[in-house]
């Protein structure tokens, strides 16, 4: 059965509160995930196993969001 996610909010609170998290209800699914992805990333970890254990579908699907060409077309623009 799915999880809402409220329902997942609230299992990751409760689970920051039982774990002694002193800031347990500033704690969201979101934040376990952005902690998570922070610490594959501050690990030097293979971006493709990165991927793999972020739950990213396709390998390569995040790459639109590192291309670095694209925020200099972007400065290209605004220089013309």
């Amino acid at each position: 059965m799915p999880v809402s996610k409220n329902g997942l909010d609230h299992m990751v609170k409760r689970a920051a509160k039982n774990s002694g998290v002193s800031q347990w209800m500033n704690v969201t699914s979101h934040s376990l995930r952005k902690a998570f992805e922070s610490d594959l990333r501050n690990n030097r970890l293979d971006v493709k196993d990165q991927e793999f254990l972020m739950g990213h579908i396709l390998p390569g699907s995040q790459d639109v969001y590192y291309d670095k060409s694209r925020v200099e077309d972007l400065d290209m623009v605004r220089l013309l």
